[in-house]
């Protein structure tokens, strides 16, 4: 091996996308397709037989074995649970709900993403903020996009053992290994977590087309909020949104004011302090205010004539907060952010902001604890 010590992958003939993982203590992780084809040459397959795969399948290389800690046959078993709870008081999450192969590397990132997804609206039932009815959208939001990891899965696992996915379409003589590259490179935002994605539906109160719509397409209700820089006031030093908007089962409202005077229109800085229901959710916990301007000031009152709504911070001097958030500087926006992280809905400044925001915690919150 030109690289002993390293993590790679063989393109073997005979044994698909071989893995060679550098592991502690000088031990190697070597894991190899192990077809039918190859099964047949054995009536018992044991350790010893192990090693010979092993050895075949590396060429044009070679290796000794000083020892072997550990080996095992894995079988792929792509399978997901019929139900993800039952009664609204047991749930399935990670590897209890779906199953695939290791070879995406996403079995720990989807059980977090469903821990996620899941935990913030368990502590907003359990403190009696809302009917169990929202855990429905646990599996209705999972769900989908754990079948779509599923095939991603699928496709993955023929290609590593030198097949071409089931439902391929393209040159049938194609290089399986150049098409691994290809559905790789396809599932990277995904298996990333950035491109996971919740559906609108009209049972789920938690993604609902607003009356703004975002100049990026893929910036909407159900996709990943960005994170983005924000500068202090005062200092300037900067900070990132992630941070500012930590996942404590609160809903965070980003105001992006506009370069105009005053930042935030009047009737919408009144529409919105006048929602009392805002004001207790934001009282008990369950909403975070920020106000983001697209122009450093001394302070934001100069920007504003008042107080702002919440925390204030300003862009960074590319406007980047703006940019990625698709949002235009002479007309401003409102941007719903869950719990954890995706976006809930989008409202335009204006002198509804407040009745449309309040219509939206309406059918989340119906009682503020």
């Amino acid at each position: 091996m030109p690289k002993p010590r390293s993590y790679c992958s063989i393109e073997s003939p005979t044994h698909g996308n071989m893995l060679w993982v550098a592991l502690d203590h000088g031990a190697t992780r070597i894991g190899y397709a192990f077809t039918d084809d190859r099964a047949k040459s054995y009536t018992t397959f044991d350790e010893a037989a192990a090693i010979k795969e092993a050895i075949t399948a590396v060429k044009p290389f070679d290796i000794e074995f000083e020892r072997v800690d550990w080996w095992t046959i894995y079988t792929v078993g792509q399978k997901i649970a019929k139900n993800f709870s039952i009664d609204d008081c047991v749930f399935l999450a990670g590897d209890a709900c779906h199953t695939h192969s290791s070879g995406a590397a996403q079995g720990m990132n989807t059980g977090l993403h469903d821990a996620v997804n899941l935990a913030w609206k368990l502590y907003l039932i359990l403190r009696g903020a809302r009917p169990p009815n929202l855990l429905q959208t646990y599996q209705a939001e999972r769900r989908p996009n754990v079948e779509r990891l599923i095939q991603y899965d699928k496709d993955i696992s023929r290609l590593m053992t030198n097949r071409l996915p089931e439902n391929w379409i393209g040159d049938p003589d194609a290089d399986v290994n150049v098409v691994l590259g290809h559905v790789m490179a396809d599932a990277g935002a995904f298996t990333s977590g950035l491109d996971i994605s919740y559906e609108i539906q009209e049972s789920n109160p938690l993604n609902v087309d607003g009356s703004f719509r975002s100049s990026r397409p893929t910036i909407k209700p159900g996709r990943r909020g960005p994170d983005i820089t924000l500068l202090r006031p005062g200092t300037f030093e900067p900070t990132r949104l992630i941070r500012e908007l930590p996942n404590t089962a609160a809903f965070g409202i980003l105001i992006f004011a506009t370069v105009n005077k005053p930042a935030i229109p009047d009737s919408t800085y009144r529409s919105i302090a006048g929602e009392l229901f805002l004001e207790a959710l934001v009282q008990s916990g369950r909403l975070k205010f920020i106000t983001i301007f697209p122009n450093r000031a001394p302070s934001p009152y100069e920007l504003l004539g008042y107080k702002p709504l919440g925390r204030a911070y300003f862009d960074n001097e590319a406007r980047e907060g703006y940019s990625r958030y698709g949002v235009d500087t002479e007309q401003g926006a409102i941007v719903v952010l869950r719990p954890d992280g995706w976006i809930g809905t989008m409202i335009m400044l204006g002198p509804r902001s407040g009745s449309e925001l309040r219509s939206y915690f309406d059918n989340i919150f119906l009682v503020v604890p």
